[in-house]
């Protein structure tokens, strides 16, 4: 399946109406993104190295569904990136 071409993407929380939880998720999200786009990744590679399904993978990548952090944590990991969080 051939993956469409997008630019980077913006996350703006007013947008989305969402609590704070769910707007970390999107925010963290949106760079995931932007850096599997930037490292050339295409969702079936990443769907291959996280075992998130493409069509999961397609609906994260255009904000159309908020990941768990566990989600969020494959991602990041297949991308070679630490997911760190910090309470204060």
């Amino acid at each position: 399946m051939e993956e469409k071409k997008h630019t980077p993407k913006t996350f703006t929380p007013e947008e989305f109406g969402v609590s704070k939880s769910k707007q970390e998720r999107l925010r963290v999200t949106t760079i995931l993104e932007n850096e599997r786009i930037k490292q050339g990744v295409t969702l079936e590679e990443l769907s291959e190295k996280t075992g998130i399904s493409y069509t999961q993978l397609f609906q994260i990548a255009n904000l159309k569904y908020i990941p768990s952090f566990t989600s969020i944590y494959k991602i990041a990991e297949a991308l070679g990136k630490k997911l760190v969080i910090k309470v204060e």
